[in-house]
């Protein structure tokens, strides 16, 4: 049976059977078998179809366009019984049809990722915004809402794979985030933390000015405090990779063993309260079972990522209470 490959994110592509399909080829006839294909789930009035195409159209001219367009679709389609199903009322693009399409790609791999790799994945298939250069409105709003998937999605990987001290692949995704929205003033942010840790300080600064100078540039504004408090810890830490230099005197120089979920779910606990918000973690257990250690070791992840960190400590006294 025919096979219909369909390219919707970057630019519009069809793959017939393994080969280039180039018989639709008009931006109308693009434009109408996109709509029905992010449309696909539900037959779709042609009042409401020719009212978008044509909205400065009288209503009988706008039904008019839209019969003679859809037959063009037919014409150009191989077996369009096979994906195409219309009546008086309506036109659909058939969902269980003989197709894939990598806007749905995209989608069902984010909604099913639960691992490091099972996120790049999912980044990976988002290879550029939904038809750029279209202004459709229909089109506009949808294109943005795919596009804050994929930052979203690109943000959660860059989280998980800093956890795993993965700088090198989580600066390539940073760099990716920053092409698709180089004005997201937090993804500047993660990159230089990023590249200080990777031992690029002087990336790290670069990134500044070239955020400094964009926002500049396209809003008008400086960079917000949190970033310009970041640039200054780098720009007078020492030479080494840590955006500020450790100055905890009990962190314990042994490496951590054995409790590397409950260090995940602290950082996680973390990078929740960067977004906004407070919490409050306690560490609690038996005498000896490494609390202390564990809480030495996330200051350490902090204080590399260029989070403020205070700490203070009890002592046991006479009484009811113990700290």
């Amino acid at each position: 049976m025919t096979h219909l490959k369909i390219q919707l994110l970057a630019n519009f592509r069809l793959i017939l059977d393994g080969r280039p399909y180039a018989k639709v080829n008009t931006r109308r006839l693009q434009t109408l078998l996109t709509y029905l294909l992010l449309q696909r789930k539900a037959p779709q009035p042609r009042r409401h179809i020719a009212f978008l195409f044509w909205p400065d159209s009288t209503e009988k001219q706008a039904l008019s366009n839209l019969r003679t367009l859809h037959a063009r679709l037919r014409r150009k389609l191989e077996s369009p019984d096979v994906f195409l199903r219309a009546d008086r009322q309506t036109i659909q693009w058939l969902p269980d049809a003989p197709f894939t399409l990598d806007v749905d790609e995209f989608e069902v791999a984010l909604s099913t990722a639960t691992t490091a790799t099972d996120w790049q994945t999912a980044v990976g298939l988002y290879q550029g915004p939904l038809l750029p250069g279209w202004y459709e409105e229909w089109l506009e709003s949808e294109r943005e809402r795919l596009q804050q998937l994929f930052l979203k999605a690109g943000k959660t990987l860059i989280q998980l794979l800093e956890e795993k001290r993965n700088y090198g692949d989580t600066i390539q995704i940073a760099h990716k985030l920053l092409r698709h929205d180089p004005l997201d003033e937090g993804i500047y942010r993660h990159l230089m933390r990023l590249q200080a840790l990777n031992g690029a300080k002087a990336e790290a600064l670069r990134t500044y000015h070239i955020c400094a100078s964009l926002l500049s540039k396209e809003l008008g504004v400086p960079p917000d405090k949190r970033t310009r408090d970041l640039y200054e810890q780098l720009l007078h830490a020492g030479s080494g990779p840590a955006p500020a230099p450790i100055s905890n005197q009990e962190t314990a120089v042994a490496p951590l063993v054995g409790r590397e979920d409950e260090l995940s779910e602290l950082k996680r606990t973390c990078e929740t309260m960067r977004r906004g918000g407070t919490r409050l973690v306690l560490i609690s257990g038996e005498p000896g079972i490494g609390k202390s250690r564990l809480a030495a070791e996330l200051l350490q992840w902090a204080q590399r990522g260029g989070i403020d960190t205070a700490t203070t400590r009890s002592y046991e006294v006479e009484g009811e209470l113990a700290y």
